[in-house]
C-alpha cells in the first residue's frame, strides 16, 4: 500500500546528500522519495533501496513489523518506545504510542545491505500527536543527524486537535550516512510529554561511491595534462591561441 500523496513536491537531489523543499497545495501528507520506491523485493534488491512503514503499533516494547508497507529483502524492520519501561507508555485505541506524563523515545531498526563500497540516503517520516516534539533530537547509530550530510527537516503539516488539545504534525527529515550498514538504529529523543508516536515511515536507498583509487587516478590525469601545457614567456602576447615565436617580438 502507498502512502497517502496530497502534496506537490520538489526535491533537489546533489551528489552529497539530499534536500527537500515542499510546497503544499492541500493538506500535507507523507511524501515520497526523490528515487523509485521499491514495490516488491525484486525491484529493491536492484537499485539497493528498501521501504517500510508503520502506521498501527501492537507492543509498545516491540517487535512491531511494518503494517502499512514492508519492502526490505535484508530482513524486518522493527519500532518500539526504547523508553517504555520509564515512560508509562501504552497503546491508545488506534495503535498508537503514547504517555500523558512520560516521554517516550521512539526507536526504529532498519536491515541494510551491508556494502563496503556504498553511501546510504534516508527519508525519514514521522506523524506526531500532541505535545509537538523536538525535531532535532534524532540520531542515525547515535550521531546526530543535524551533523549528517543532505541534512534538512521539514515540518509537512500541522493541524489543531480537539479534546485534549495539541497538533497534529507530520515530520520529515533527509540525510546521508557515509556507509551502509548490516541494520541502522534511528532514536528520537522526542523532547515532550503527552506526544504520542501515530506513524513512521523510512526509505532508504545505498549508492555507490567513487573509490579513494578514481579520484587518484582523476587528479593524475589532470596533472599530467597541465604539465603539458607550455608556460608562455612573460611579456609576450599570445593571440588567437597561436604559439609565441621570436618572430612575434
Amino acid at each position: 500500500m502507498m502512502p497517502r500523496n496530497n502534496l506537490l513536491s520538489i526535491v533537489i537531489y546533489p551528489a552529497v546528500g539530499i534536500g527537500l523543499m515542499l510546497c503544499a497545495v492541500a493538506p500535507a501528507a507523507l511524501v515520497v522519495p526523490p528515487w523509485p520506491r521499491p514495490s516488491s523485493d525484486a525491484q529493491a534488491i536492484a537499485d539497493r533501496t528498501t521501504y517500510q512503514h508503520w502506521n498501527s503499533f501492537t507492543s509498545t516494547t516491540g517487535p512491531n513489523a511494518p503494517d502499512v508497507a514492508e519492502i526490505n529483502p535484508n530482513g524486518t524492520a522493527n519500532a518500539f518506545d526504547a523508553a517504555a519501561s520509564v515512560s508509562g507508555s501504552f497503546l491508545t485505541s488506534g495503535g498508537n504510542i503514547y504517555s500523558p506524563t512520560g516521554v517516550i523515545k521512539p526507536r526504529v531498526t532498519v536491515p541494510g545491505y551491508a556494502l563496503s563500497d556504498h553511501e546510504t540516503r534516508f527519508l525519514v517520516q514521522v506523524i506526531s500527536q500532541g505535545a509537538p516534539i523536538d525535531a532535532t533530537e534524532l540520531w542515525l547509530d547515535g550521531v546526530p543527524v543535524i551533523s549528517l550530510p543532505g541534512y534538512s527537516y521539514t515540518e509537512l503539516s500541522r493541524t489543531a486537535l480537539g479534546g485534549f488539545g495539541g497538533f497534529k504534525i507530520e515530520h520529515a527529515w533527509t540525510f546521508t550516512a557515509s556507509h551502509d550498514g548490516v541494520s541502522f538504529q534511528l532514536d528520537w529523543g522526542w523532547g515532550a510529554e503527552s506526544a504520542s508516536l501515530d506513524q513512521i515511515a523510512v526509505d532508504t536507498h545505498a549508492v555507490r561511491v567513487p573509490e579513494p583509487s578514481m579520484w587518484a587516478a582523476v587528479a593524475g590525469v589532470v596533472g599530467l595534462l597541465l604539465a603539458r601545457r607550455s608556460p608562455m614567456t612573460p611579456g609576450r602576447s599570445n593571440q588567437g591561441g597561436q604559439p609565441c615565436s621570436d618572430s612575434d617580438q
